[in-house]
């Protein structure tokens, strides 16, 4: 069964692209001065914009789920230095962001991730070698329902890194691992929303209509979703109701909780600080569910609690909303956080600073 959350996150990014067309057409004919755009397809593409990124460009139209992973990891393979943080979540990640030149930060979150996709992100840091010395690491709803390690079929160009690293948690043999090519043969499926334009510019004030990545591979969201729109606003809030039916009466996956027990102990042995971050929905979209139905979002918090108490861990949120008050008008999409209440109301860019 394909995940959820993911084919959720799939029909938001299409949703957000058929109410504000963004095709980049205009932004090129308009500042073409400013703006490079080039025409290399699917593959390298998808490496060249990671490359634009790590060099210090602004990077459009990287946004489809499976688009969003082959940045996210070619921006892991292209990266060769070691880290001051990392962030590693879904798309309640996105746009967490330090804009400190002292912190050497990169944002690794990928729209509807699960756990495996989690492992895939982790599995291709440990394979490159790429060191990190903390971590923002999101415990969410999908790492743990009994989805937590099903790879949807357009995304599974990363799955051997997945299965890789948990080899690696588990103390098992890795040395006949071989270099999995995820490039190899991709092919660009969104070309009729415009996504086969790519660009890098230096011209912030002329993309604020766009997604795009800045240098720490933090998402930006257009100001014009950041506002909020209200039809829209609730359409998102109807069609996660409807999703999260798959969800009632589900408790924990035991499995998900020994890998992630499994990965603390990881961080540990490797002197990586974590900081676990639980992002809530909207009071409105939380009130409207009964939260009784749904057994799975206190488990999940009493398992983040303990895990923060026995292994003095920080916790920064919470999954209910109430705990942190949080407000309506904090999410963009009912859903989602507005980037600058996320880098705000988590305290996130300044937890732990030193």
């Amino acid at each position: 069964m394909i995940n959820i959350i993911k084919k959720l996150f799939t029909c938001f990014i299409i949703i957000v692209n058929a109410n504000l067309g963004i095709t980049g057409f205009n932004i090129t004919n308009s500042y073409k001065d400013n703006i490079v755009k080039y025409n290399n397809i699917g593959v390298n593409d998808n490496e060249v914009s990671s490359i634009n990124c790590l060099n210090g460009f602004l990077v459009p139209s990287i946004n489809m789920p499976d688009q969003q992973r082959y940045f996210k990891a070619n921006i892991i393979k292209n990266i060769n230095r070691d880290l001051d943080r990392i962030t590693v979540g879904s798309s309640h990640m996105l746009t967490i962001r330090y804009n400190d030149s002292n912190i050497d930060h990169i944002n690794l979150a990928i729209g509807g991730a699960n756990l495996k996709d989690r492992l895939c992100i982790l599995g291709l840091l440990h394979y490159f070698n790429i060191n990190y010395k903390f971590i923002n690491l999101e415990l969410d709803i999908p790492s743990f329902t009994d989805n937590a390690f099903n790879i949807n079929q357009d995304y599974d160009f990363l799955d051997a890194y997945g299965d890789y690293f948990l080899n690696v948690i588990n103390n098992e043999d890795i040395s006949d691992f071989e270099y999995v090519d995820f490039n190899k043969n991709y092919e660009n499926k969104y070309t009729y929303l415009g996504y086969d334009l790519y660009y890098k510019t230096n011209d912030i004030s002329h993309i604020n209509d766009l997604f795009y990545y800045d240098k720490e591979a933090s998402q930006h969201i257009p100001k014009n979703i950041e506002d909020g729109i209200e039809e829209w606003i609730e359409k998102t809030i109807i069609q996660v109701e409807y999703a999260d039916l798959e969800l009632k009466n589900m408790h924990i996956n035991k499995k998900s909780i020994d890998v992630y027990n499994k990965l603390f102990n990881y961080f540990k042995n490797k002197n990586v600080e974590v900081n676990i971050v639980l992002v809530p929905r909207s009071p409105m979209l939380y009130d409207r569910e009964n939260m009784k139905s749904y057994p799975i979002v206190n488990e999940i918090m009493e398992y983040a609690f303990s895990i923060s108490k026995n292994k003095n861990i920080p916790i920064t949120g919470s999954l209910n909303p109430h705990f942190i008050d949080a407000k309506d008008e904090y999410y963009f999409d009912g859903f989602h956080l507005n980037q600058e209440i996320t880098n705000s109301i988590f305290d996130i860019r300044r937890l732990h600073a030193k």
